[in-house]
Order: C-alpha cells, then sequence, then structure tokens
C-alpha cells in the first residue's frame, strides 16, 4: 500500500516524518496530479539499488550467466596484465581473479571443477585480438 501526498505551489517546505513507517508503506508525491517522486526507506533504497546493478548486465536466461558474464568481463579488464603473464594460456576466472591457468582448456576445467565445484567459470584463452571464427555460407544445390 502506498498513500500519495499532493504538492501545492507554496514555500512550505514537506516533511516526512521519522516515526512513519517506510519499510511498509512508500509515500508518492504529486504535482498536478501526476506523480514527481516517491519517498523510501534506506533499505529499500539499497535493495532497488542492487537490483539495478544486477539488471545493467546483460540479460540472462538461467541462473548462474549473470556471474557467468561478469567473469567475462573481469577478463576483459585484467588483459593488458594478463597479456604480460599468462599470454596464450587458458585462465578461469572466478569472483573477479584468475584462479588458475593452462595451455590445455581441458585439464585446466578438470582442476578448476575439482577445486571449486561444478558451478559457472569463465575459462578463456588470454589473446591480444580476439578469435575470429569463420563460418562459410550454406549453399543451395539446385537439381535439374
Amino acid at each position: 500500500m502506498t498513500r500519495t501526498i499532493v504538492l501545492k505551489e507554496s514555500a512550505a517546505p514537506y516533511q516526512v516524518l521519522a516515526d512513519q513507517d517506510l519499510d511498509r508503506e512508500p509515500i508518492i508525491l504529486e504535482r498536478d496530479g501526476k506523480p514527481v517522486a516517491v519517498v523510501i526507506s534506506i533499505e529499500m533504497y539499497r535493495a532497488v539499488e542492487q537490483a539495478l546493478r544486477v539488471v545493467t548486465l546483460p540479460a540472462a536466461s538461467k541462473p548462474g550467466m549473470i556471474s557467468f558474464e561478469q567473469g567475462r568481463m573481469d577478463l576483459q579488464r585484467m588483459l593488458p596484465d594478463l597479456l604480460k603473464t599468462h599470454a596464450n594460456q587458458f585462465v578461469a576466472v572466478l569472483d573477479g581473479k584468475v584462479v588458475d591457468a593452462d595451455a590445455d582448456k581441458v585439464a585446466l576445467a578438470h582442476r578448476v571443477y575439482e577445486r571449486f565445484g561444478y558451478r559457472p567459470i569463465y575459462m578463456d584463452q588470454v589473446l591480444p585480438q580476439p578469435r575470429v571464427v569463420r563460418l562459410p555460407s550454406p549453399r543451395m544445390v539446385r537439381q535439374a
């Protein structure tokens, strides 16, 4: 349930008393019949702020995709330093840091999943340029 306060053109300031239960009831401020602001508790504000951080990541259709995408972004952020220490190796990125590296991606995956359990962990090769995969276009064969 929300409460509405209509703002009037006057010099008098509006006050929200500390004893009002904002956790349970946000207050909508209106001017000329249109909502212009909402007063909410700091706890609700922090929850909304956290939700907005998650929404700004690319859309994920499955649980764990957000952390996987975060690992990809972390790798891009660390790429200049990784090119100096792990060039052409595969690295595993978890929680914003490189947790293991190997020249063999399969060996790396076995080790990382054994150590951290089966969960979304971003693994990719450290290359100066992104890999480009070219797929030939399918050709249509006409029969006479």
